[in-house]
């Protein structure tokens, strides 16, 4: 298949191809003995792209005669002739030349060229660029214009890191590589795993060191290693170890390759926490957790978790990892349905759950916690919750929680048969038929009654997708 990347383009090369006996530029690609020279027009080659603009500058060119005259040997002629033509045969191009491709069309600053390359390679490679992902992520990572490529590679480590840190070939992993991963808030390992990982890669790019031993080390082979680690060491989230991590781990050994302020404040931090004061050292906030759902991510959950356990403060970046609750999924309506029955079969004496919807249209979540427990009802019963809350998360995650009223505990929650989950009198509310038929079109409403504030400037909405987790208070983790 013939693909055209810029169609005015193809037509004006292909042109000059046919005819170019007026040509004024002579672009020369390739090392000896695969040198080849190719025709063109300057006025063509200027209106491409800025590199032609500067190359073809009196004040940057090279002529012979009347000619300019472009020399690119780290092109190949067989990777120029697609720029020149302008069209690309997908078909008959074998995907580590497109690669060559990109990385020339970088250099020629042919951006729309370059997205096109991988758009086809996103859209249609994905399996070709798992089998290569060592070179890929090198060629990525090396180009600031393969961006797009870029992003999709990484982002595919980070969900599957041991494709590249348990490699046999991790410790010749380029440094640009594992900073672009360390940067990552979604790389999908603990802390200190990651660093035991960067100790590996970091004693196997310094001079040999003299013993396995760390004890039996010299100040100097210490120091080695801090220079081969030292753009690499800022991005490792030292705060969000366990403490007993940190000591074992990195402080027992390393101390001395740390800048001496960053271990000062790592350990003042472990005693003093959650007070930060007086610590001048930047707090990374943890990686992302991944969370099973379709409606929040870990920063949601960690709010609502904190809500919970009636802390005020909003939880922070730097300990949404340590909240307090597990969410575990019970329900997803565009999954498992819609209707009522549905969520009583899926939901009902669970405990304490909460339930988030997604709504149509805006992507506003609102959501309600029932401390109790969800059960059918016949005739529709009002059950008491202190504790109760709902919410809402508006444009960039703005939040309002709304706690139920004094006077209202007892009318805090609802259990009907006829319903999904019901907060209040009013204040949110499922209100489907208790049939299978029923799809996510049918309404929700939410007015306030029972509850504090309204959390939603709207009674009646549609909804996008819903889910229920199951809210399970963790055991607590013990520092050292």
């Amino acid at each position: 298949m013939a693909s055209e990347f810029h169609s005015d383009l193809a037509a004006d090369f292909s042109k000059l191809l046919v005819d170019a006996d007026d040509y004024n530029v002579e672009i020369r690609v390739g090392e000896e003995p695969n040198v080849k020279s190719f025709q063109s027009h300057s006025v063509i080659l200027r209106g491409r792209s800025p590199y032609f603009r500067t190359a073809l500058s009196s004040n940057w060119a090279r002529k012979d005669g009347e000619k300019f005259v472009l020399k690119q040997p780290n092109i190949s002629p067989t990777v120029f002739e697609v720029i020149h033509n302008g069209s690309i045969d997908f078909n008959a191009q074998h995907n580590s030349d497109l690669l060559d491709l990109m990385v020339a069309a970088d250099e020629l600053d042919l951006t729309k060229l370059i997205n096109h390359v991988q758009d086809h390679l996103i859209e249609t490679q994905c399996s070709w660029l798992r089998e290569n992902l060592f070179s890929v992520v090198h060629v990525v990572c090396r180009h600031e214009a393969c961006s797009q490529l870029r992003d999709y590679v990484l982002s595919y480590i980070c969900g599957n890191p041991q494709v590249l840190f348990r490699s046999e070939n991790f410790c010749s992993v380029e440094e640009n590589v594992l900073l672009y991963l360390l940067k990552r808030d979604d790389l999908e390992m603990e802390e200190t795993e990651i660093w035991e990982y960067l100790l590996q890669w970091g004693i196997a790019n310094m001079p040999s060191p003299s013993s396995s031993d760390y004890d039996k080390w010299s100040k100097e082979e210490f120091t080695a290693l801090e220079r081969t680690l030292h753009d690499l060491i800022p991005w490792i989230r030292f705060f969000q170890m366990p403490s007993n991590e940190f000591y074992e781990k990195v402080r027992q050994d390393f101390k001395k390759i740390l800048p001496k302020k960053l271990n000062e404040d790592i350990v003042k931090y472990h005693m003093k926490s959650p007070d930060v004061s007086g610590i001048k050292s930047e707090i990374l906030p943890p990686r992302l957790i991944p969370m099973d759902s379709t409606t929040i991510n870990a920063k949601h959950a960690a709010l609502i978790s904190s809500w919970i356990d009636r802390k005020y403060d909003a939880i922070t970046l730097s300990n949404y990892k340590d909240m307090s609750h597990e969410f575990r999924l019970l329900l997803r309506g565009s999954r498992d349905g819609f209707d009522a029955r549905t969520f009583h079969n899926h939901c009902d004496n669970k405990g304490p759950t909460v339930v988030i919807a997604k709504i149509s249209g805006t992507g506003e979540l609102v959501g309600g916690y029932n401390p109790t427990k969800w059960q059918q009802a016949y005739d529709s019963k009002y059950v008491r919750a202190h504790d109760s809350f709902i919410f809402s998360f508006g444009d960039n995650n703005h939040s309002k929680l709304s706690r139920v009223m004094l006077n209202s505990v007892n009318y805090a929650i609802r259990w009907t048969e006829r319903c999904g989950p019901c907060f209040g009198n009013g204040d949110l509310w499922m209100n489907h038929a208790n049939d299978t038929t029923s799809d996510n079109n049918q309404k929700w409403s939410s007015r306030q009654s029972s509850y504090e504030y309204g959390i939603i400037d709207r009674d009646t909405f549609d909804v996008e997708d819903y889910e229920v987790f199951q809210i399970i208070r963790k055991s607590p983790v013990l520092y050292l």
